[in-house]
């Protein structure tokens, strides 16, 4: 009970997860609710990728040279723009935030029994908080919540599973995906919003500058 009593909620959750997924498939004639369980496990890991670094900044880079050759309109090539600019953001301050905090992944906790902090460590095992799949899910989120507004629940939907998968396959603690969810999002969101203030002044820069002058006519 005194041990049960100083788990936290990031340690309580994964293994209530997993003790509801399982870690190995039972018997599909034995327990059919709980073979199907473990099949979203499974699906979980082949479609976790989806959201890696990597990936996402490819499509990204893609879609920006794309519309650098004017394939876009001109407000859609800013919001790409803006799109990429803020998902380099992100993966910066999630590195950063990354080595600096250097908690363990849940696997530490599953295969090695610890769950210790190691600030400032380079090894992979102390790079849980924020996950990076989820920064990038979350960033991918906003920018097609903004640019094609009419599927948000669709794309809010992909990138809430993506944080899924990351609890599921014992990559991450549920905090770290809602960190890297929200910081995804918010820098995408930020940039963009700058460009698009900075868009707006320029536009009316001839407006604000230009000399009003009065005719005068000459007095004879």
């Amino acid at each position: 009970i005194e041990l049960d009593e100083t788990l936290s909620f990031d340690t309580w959750m994964l293994l209530i997860v997993h003790s509801v997924f399982g870690l190995e498939p039972p018997p599909r004639e034995q327990n059919t609710f709980g073979w199907w369980l473990f099949q979203i496990r499974k699906i979980s890991k082949h479609t976790t990728d989806l959201a890696r670094g990597e990936v996402v900044l490819g499509i990204m880079l893609l879609a920006s040279l794309l519309a650098r050759f004017g394939v876009f309109a001109n407000i859609a090539r800013r919001r790409i723009h803006a799109g990429l600019l803020g998902m380099l953001v992100a993966g910066f301050v999630t590195w950063v935030i990354k080595i600096a905090t250097g908690r363990v992944r849940p696997n530490g906790l599953l295969y090695h029994g610890n769950i210790n902090w190691n600030p400032f460590s380079l090894e992979n095992i102390f790079h849980s908080f924020p996950s990076g799949h989820a920064t990038a899910a979350g960033a991918m989120m906003m920018v097609l919540i903004i640019g094609i507004p009419r599927f948000r629940f669709v794309w809010v939907g992909f990138a809430l599973w993506i944080c899924v998968t990351r609890v599921l396959t014992g990559n991450h603690w549920p905090t770290d995906t809602v960190m890297g969810l929200y910081l995804g999002s918010f820098c995408v969101a930020l940039v963009t919003s700058w460009v698009q203030t900075r868009s707006t002044d320029r536009s009316q820069e001839p407006e604000l500058y230009q000399s009003s002058r009065e005719t005068v006519l000459p007095v004879e």
